[in-house]
């Protein structure tokens, strides 16, 4: 395993271990997690797809970045609406 998959896969685990707190804390919990894994399910399919049978080196790698930024950015939403959910009122949920 190279050093850009071992990277992919530390993203993946921080995002899993994020979204499970997060449809923890949630009180819709199976209606945010089947949200959040098809949308994971569709950019990542897409972009993992497009990194994996890239041909030329360079192509592979904006395929990698792509899907590193996307997952990052699933990511701060997610941990945003779990900050969110630490200050929200408990009456409110």
């Amino acid at each position: 395993m190279g050093e850009d998959n071992r990277i992919l896969l530390s993203l993946f685990i921080l995002y899993i271990f994020t979204l499970i707190i997060f449809v923890y804390r949630s009180k819709k919990r199976k209606k945010t997690f089947l949200i959040n894994i098809i949308i994971l399910i569709i950019y990542g399919g897409f972009l993992f797809y497009n990194y994996y049978f890239s041909k030329k080196g360079e192509e592979a790698f904006v395929w990698w970045f792509y899907l590193a930024i996307a997952i990052c950015c699933h990511w701060l939403l997610n941990i945003i609406g779990l900050i969110v959910s630490f200050f929200k009122p408990k009456d409110c949920e």
